[in-house]
């Protein structure tokens, strides 16, 4: 039996153990190309359904393949409660005795459209969890969508797990780390060098506390934000590799730890 044969049939396997799985046609139909489709991925390390259909073992034509892939993307019974959430949920509940990592991130997908995506890293790399898409240009999802999105997520994640929360200069908002620390969660987020803080009453912003070029200067307890609904430490990092100064909010007990955490962000494709 080929290397692909045995890929095919070891996810065959794990997916109808895993999957609330219904002996219908149907569902057996569905079964198989969504094993093609994983095993294809993982053989051609791609996710470009040419590469994906040539990697899928007795498929058949290549064109054929794409077509059926195709249709399976546009299939609106392929239900994302049904045909992802589970696996997603298995594989958290798998890496959810250790620290759960999650970077939320904005970006430009396909024609006309953008996603937000909330993802775990592991071992370098970003694994998408969930995520929700629209038509429009790129830029700024309002703040309601981050803490919609970090809601569902937070449905998946067993109780108990100690979760980090990573993010650049977008979700900075008060309403998205108040959500994150009401969850007992960590959060280290981005911001600009204007963001405001107070402390004791007295107004300034991240600029004025900007350290040496190889320093790092950090304040507990200040408020942050016009709106001072939310308490942080604020944590400005200008390491000598870095042109300019990264400027973060946190609810880490120290501005290193902070900053070590959201290199992870960085360091995951």
């Amino acid at each position: 039996m080929s290397d692909s044969y045995k890929v095919y049939r070891a996810i065959h396997n794990s997916l109808h153990s895993a999957w609330k799985f219904d002996a219908s046609k149907r569902q057996n139909n569905a079964l198989n190309i969504l094993t093609g489709f994983i095993c294809g991925i993982i053989q051609s390390k791609s996710v470009k359904l040419a590469h994906v259909a040539g990697e899928i073992p007795g498929a058949g034509k290549e064109e054929s393949q794409i077509m059926q892939l195709r249709r399976w993307l546009a299939n609106e019974k392929v239900d994302v409660d049904l045909f992802y959430l589970p696996f997603v949920a298995t594989l958290i509940y798998c890496l959810a005795k250790q620290t759960l990592v999650l970077v939320i991130d904005g970006s430009t997908t396909a024609s006309g459209c953008i996603t937000l995506m909330v993802s775990m890293v592991y071992k370098g790399r970003a694994l998408p969890l969930l995520w929700v898409t629209r038509k429009g240009k790129k830029g700024h999802f309002p703040q309601d969508m981050h803490v919609e999105l970090i809601k569902a997520v937070k449905n998946i994640v067993p109780k108990g797990t100690e979760v980090i929360c990573l993010g650049d200069g977008e979700f900075d908002g008060t309403d998205w780390l108040n959500t994150i620390q009401s969850y007992g969660w960590k959060y280290a987020c981005r911001t600009a060098n204007s963001a405001v803080l107070y402390e004791d009453g007295d107004k300034f912003t991240f600029k004025d506390i900007c350290p040496e070029r190889g320093g790092i200067t950090e304040i507990a307890d200040v408020e942050f934000s016009n709106e001072r609904n939310i308490v942080v430490r604020a944590v400005v990092y200008w390491g000598k590799k870095y042109q300019d100064p990264i400027y973060l909010v946190t609810n880490f007990s120290t501005g290193g730890e902070a900053f070590d955490w959201y290199k992870k962000q960085s360091r995951s494709a």
